[in-house]
């Protein structure tokens, strides 16, 4: 067998950054994992002043001065107090839309609403997993009326966008109403088993999870039994 050469210095492991190259892949490792961490103390710093303090009465000054992390170093991550409570929800969206756009010509509606319930319930921005904390986070959010309409305004916008793609996705099985329809049902089953959730059990994250979980069942089994709809225009 010929070793190929790599150019690297006497002694290097095959496949092993070196030099410049190696120093700067580590550096963008460190730096990125630096981010990921610093992310991370802002979001776990704001959600416990929230709940301790309030969410009005609590400054971005604390929560910085909670995290450990300088206030200007706070909008490099967070446009406001509003996106520490929501931090997940852009990239959870995003991972939504790339499963449908990413259908199969085997897939059917429902099982890309299941994938996409499986998907986004298992991706953890940053390392963090806010689903986690499905029961403090909602408990925050219905005890403070702002956080309520701005969670109503993401979960519309989202749910928008999720159905403009599902109808791209099933063009002969969806239209416009069908997919909206699609995904309220996904997105309305979930929320409604985590709220019941927290209602009965407390904040629990298991049981929260159980329940989304559950949600999910219902609302795929719902979508199962759903034939195509004819053309409207008949």
């Amino acid at each position: 067998m010929t070793t190929r050469d790599t150019g690297a210095p006497a002694g290097t492991p095959p496949g092993e950054p070196d030099g410049a190259a190696g120093g700067a892949a580590e550096g963008g490792g460190w730096r990125r994992r630096k981010k990921e961490l610093t992310r991370r103390a802002l979001i776990e710093a704001g959600l416990r002043l929230f709940r301790e303090r309030g969410y009005h009465e609590t400054t971005i000054a604390q929560v910085c001065a909670e995290a450990g992390i300088a206030p200007r170093t706070f909008f490099s991550y967070f446009s406001g107090k509003e996106e520490l409570v929501f931090a997940d929800t852009a990239e959870r969206l995003n991972l939504a839309l790339r499963v449908i756009e990413g259908r199969g010509p085997d897939d059917t509606v429902a099982g890309v609403c299941r994938c996409i319930a499986e998907e986004t319930f298992a991706l953890a921005p940053g390392g963090f997993d806010l689903l986690g904390l499905t029961g403090d986070r909602m408990e925050l959010v219905l005890s403070t009326p702002a956080l309520q309409a701005a969670a109503m305004r993401a979960v519309g916008q989202a749910e928008a966008r999720m159905a403009q793609a599902l109808a791209r996705a099933f063009p002969e099985e969806l239209d416009a109403v069908g997919a909206g329809a699609a995904v309220g049902a996904l997105v309305g089953a979930v929320m409604g088993a985590a709220r019941m959730a927290f209602a009965t059990g407390g904040t629990d994250a298991h049981a929260a999870r159980a329940a989304m979980r559950r949600g999910v069942d219902m609302a795929v089994r719902g979508l199962e039994r759903v034939e195509p709809a004819a053309d409207s225009g008949g």
